[in-house]
């Protein structure tokens, strides 16, 4: 991270916050690395409960047409699409609490004049406005006035 320095900026975080900015960053840095795993949970099921269905109505096509088909293809069919959809439900769940409690503390630090960039590379936090400039460390003590 490009970190300036207190000493070479003309923007501080509130000294008063600090500790709950320092929390709020943490935790972000935390729900960074959380959300790929939930999204990856909900792409998982997803295809699960649509490849189990391909699977279910290609078997009922089969059946209908009089073909010989083990019932066991049906039933793991079945039981695919159950568990997609039943996974993919707890995963969405999941996946809506997370980005819930990242935007929360997003809004909660741009009320206090803290800015969280995240790309996909880094977050990055600036006081008051998003400038090169404003770039602080928040976990260094000279950050905060």
């Amino acid at each position: 991270m490009n970190t300036l320095l207190a000493g070479h900026s003309m923007a501080f975080l509130p000294l008063d916050q600090k500790q709950l900015i320092q929390s709020s960053y943490v935790r972000y840095r935390e729900l960074r690395k959380e959300l790929p795993g939930a999204r990856q949970k909900v792409v998982t099921a997803t295809v699960v409960f649509w490849g189990s269905l391909v699977v279910f109505i290609w078997a009922f096509i089969l059946v209908v047409i009089d073909e010989e088909l083990p019932e066991i293809v049906s039933a793991v069919a079945l039981a695919g699409i159950l568990f997609g959809l039943l996974f993919g439900l707890r995963a969405r769940k999941s996946q809506r609490a997370l980005r819930g409690e990242r935007d929360a503390i997003e809004l909660r630090m741009r009320e206090i004049g803290v800015h969280f960039c995240d790309s996909l590379e880094e977050l990055r936090v600036y006081a008051n406005e998003i400038q090169e400039e404003n770039e602080m460390s928040v976990l260094h003590d000279g950050s905060y006035r």
